[in-house]
């Protein structure tokens, strides 16, 4: 099996704050991995301080174009030296374009613990045990999508969302300078065949209990 590392084409320049030696230490830094102007990849870092979480670790299938090459997952240089800083790896979903470079990266960041609903815990085990590697998963499944998580200064907070497969959630994460609402892949689906409608009236109070600073779409 082959597999391509690939880093994000970016086609604008943009400063952001991983590039910038100036930018002050209390600064929110999101960092795309991959899934940028492409379909797959899907992996983002939120880094503040001394604390990160990250969401996604998709895979992307090649190009008719790449012969030989079964996946191209997302380069994490960027997180070489950091592993011990990094507090859980959030799935959104099932889908193999946000869980399927998992196997292959868990391991060099040294097997954070990953957080997910059960469906897509399930999932990424039965990948995981595919490779051999189910023994070395640490996981915690989010029951419900009132959960909290906290790590440090980071507060992640969960609403549910409509798609093409069960158990899909998405993400709002806070923090002392910026709060983030990523709802994942979404359908805007008011009568879906199965599972649950996108939680629009749970999403609203956020506006009132914490503003949100950041749309993240795809």
């Amino acid at each position: 099996m082959k597999i391509k590392i690939s880093a994000p084409e970016v086609r604008r320049k943009i400063e952001t704050s991983a590039q910038s030696s100036k930018v002050s230490k209390e600064k929110l830094r999101i960092i795309p991995l991959g899934g940028q102007e492409e379909v797959g990849r899907n992996m983002t870092v939120f880094e503040y301080e001394d604390d990160i979480i990250i969401l996604d670790m998709g895979l992307q299938f090649p190009e008719e174009d790449m012969p030989g090459i079964d996946y191209i997952i997302p380069d994490i240089r960027y997180l070489a030296g950091k592993e011990k800083k990094i507090k859980g790896v959030i799935l959104s979903h099932g889908h193999l374009d946000h869980i399927g470079a998992a196997p292959h990266l868990l391991p060099r960041l040294g097997w954070p613990v990953v957080y997910a609903s059960k469906l897509t815990l399930l999932l990424l085990r039965k990948r995981l045990e595919e490779s051999n590697l189910s023994r070395y998963f640490k996981s915690k499944e989010i029951t419900s999508a009132h959960d909290t998580l906290i790590f440090g200064k980071l507060k992640i907070n969960f609403f549910e969302v409509t798609h093409s497969i069960m158990d899909t959630l998405g993400v709002i994460i806070q923090t002392p300078v910026a709060n983030v609402i990523h709802p994942g892949d979404w359908r805007y689906n008011l009568d879906p065949i199965s599972g649950p409608k996108t939680d629009f009236s749970h999403l609203a109070k956020w506006n009132t209990i914490a503003t949100p600073s950041v749309l993240m779409m795809e």
